[in-house]
């Protein structure tokens, strides 16, 4: 049975959720979550210490980290990364939710930190996919990681955010294959050497 507590902090999870999603990181605080969840403020902030930790802990459940893989290789590792299912309605959830972040951390120096927060943790699998490549001899050991990452999940981020599309099981295959290919050349190349 969840008590009183847990009931709380339940909805306030769900009601700042709600309020992101409606209104954007730029009209969230405490005084709009108690609004919309019912909660008291002095609940919220027995729980929370200020609106800033309560929306870190909001993005931080929309945008789970993926695990890492490890499957022996930098190709299946970014394959199994890659091959979540999430529905239509998520999708479009998280979208939402990523372009109004975006928008305001531009102008809210408090918002940039968060994102930047958020970032580090969503780049944190796939940073530790290409370090298993280096140590395995598939890239390159001086290869820069942060261009790297960039590099990988550039082309699925602008997909999502901007077209607005999802990979088919081919288009998946195809632009990791390109991916992969730019990430080895120059260990390939150091081989025929």
């Amino acid at each position: 049975m969840n008590t009183r507590s847990e009931i709380a902090v339940t909805k306030i999870r769900h009601a700042a959720a709600e309020l992101l999603l409606a209104d954007g990181p730029s009209a969230f605080s405490i005084d709009a979550v108690a609004r919309r969840s019912g909660v008291a403020k002095t609940t919220i902030y027995r729980h929370f210490d200020n609106a800033r930790e309560l929306l870190v802990d909001t993005l931080s459940a929309t945008l789970r980290p993926q695990p890492t893989p490890n499957t022996g290789g930098l190709r299946s590792d970014l394959e199994a990364f890659f091959q979540t299912e999430a529905s239509t309605r998520e999708l479009d959830e998280l979208a939402q939710r990523l372009a109004g972040l975006l928008y305001s951390a531009v102008n809210d120096p408090s918002t940039n930190e968060v994102l930047g927060e958020l970032v580090t943790a969503y780049t944190t699998p796939m940073r530790t996919i290409v370090e298993l490549a280096q140590s395995r001899g598939e890239v390159d050991p001086g290869l820069d990681l942060d261009l790297a990452v960039e590099l990988i999940q550039g082309p699925f981020l602008f997909g999502f955010l901007v077209r607005r599309r999802t990979y088919s099981p081919d288009d998946l295959a195809t632009l990791l294959d390109h991916i992969v290919a730019g990430l080895t050349t120059r260990v390939a190349a150091s081989a025929m050497d």
